[in-house]
């Protein structure tokens, strides 16, 4: 069965760079979150949404079951009903939201990892174009988180969950390098979708009955859509394995998240909190050398393509099942 790779940003690599990229300048307006309303991208959605619920009724061991429908009005995203031992099907309990796991795609502020990478480099005549690849190969079906929206206290949803705010973050140095601190420290995850799996992995491991802390333990509230959300997986190790998160992981059969800046050509390193988690000052991504920061946007890319290969043959077979029946 031949799967393809397929970004939902534009529909040839070659195309999307011609737009996105104009001599030595990029053009910001051509650039939409494939999630996002107002880009009318419906495949995105659909397809992640018969995705999850292939994987509700393939992998084991969850707690409970799920359905999952797109919902193109409001609020925008994916509609997350309960199933019955009897087999009927509740309403709405949440809706989910996708968090692209590709860094964000420059702006005029310059202030994402890429207008780091793109300063860094100013003056090569390929770099906007490795940065256009880069933002086209990681708007693929793995290239997303899901989170569940949460009340608004008002009848309606916040459509935009805490933790896609909190695992972002800003260039924190000033235009001098002096790191501006304050109320950065929150945000040391700064879009490493590793740092993020590793958060879900601490609360995965506190609900397996060990301990948890850090930005996303601090944003599932007992009674929050969130808690209940990982608590359906139950486990980290059944977390990664519903979402095909394999190629994020080091070798090995504790599943732990590979470092991403670290990782590639030297082989696959766990996440390490001493060296991935502490002093922000020395650890941020905005430290890293040009050579680096080519190392992780290859690393990303890469294991984004992996795992939506994954992902769409675990689509294709279960098209192809209920077809047949």
């Amino acid at each position: 069965m031949k799967v393809i790779f397929k970004s939902y940003i534009c529909d040839s690599e070659q195309k999307w760079i011609s737009e996105y990229i104009s001599g030595k300048s990029i053009n910001y307006d051509k650039y939409k979150d494939p999630d996002v309303e107002s880009s009318k991208n419906y495949p995105f959605y659909e397809e992640l949404t018969v995705f999850l619920n292939a994987r509700e009724e393939k992998v084991g061991g969850l707690n409970g079951r799920y359905v999952y429908h797109f919902n193109r009005t409001d609020p925008y995203g994916i509609e997350v009903r309960e199933m019955k031992t009897s087999g009927d099907v509740t309403g709405p309990v949440f809706y989910l939201k996708s968090d692209q796991l590709g860094f964000s795609a420059p702006c005029e502020e310059r202030k994402y990892p890429y207008d780091r990478y793109i300063r860094l480099a100013e003056g090569e005549e390929d770099a906007l174009k490795k940065v256009a690849e880069w933002i086209y190969r990681t708007r693929e079906l793995g290239g997303s988180f899901l989170w569940p929206m949460e009340p608004d206290g008002k009848g309606g949803w916040k459509e935009n969950p805490a933790i896609n705010s909190n695992r972002g973050g800003s260039d924190p140095f000033d235009e001098k390098g002096v790191y501006k601190g304050g109320g950065y420290d929150k945000y040391w995850i700064e879009d490493r979708a590793d740092l993020t799996l590793f958060e879900i992995k601490r609360v995965l491991d506190y609900i397996s009955g060990h301990g948890a802390d850090g930005i996303l333990w601090n944003c599932c509230l007992p009674e929050s859509n969130l808690m209940k959300w990982l608590k359906h997986f139950g486990s980290f190790e059944k977390y990664t394995e519903f979402f095909c998160f394999v190629p994020f992981l080091c070798d090995g059969d504790d599943p732990v998240p590979a470092n991403i800046v670290f990782s590639g050509s030297v082989g696959k390193l766990p996440v390490n909190c001493e060296r991935d988690i502490g002093n922000r000052e020395e650890n941020s991504i905005f430290k890293l050398n040009k050579k680096e920061l080519e190392r992780m946007f290859d690393n990303i890319s890469s294991i984004v393509i992996n795992r939506s290969l994954i992902m769409r043959k675990v689509i294709r077979e279960y098209e192809k099942k209920n077809s047949q029946e």
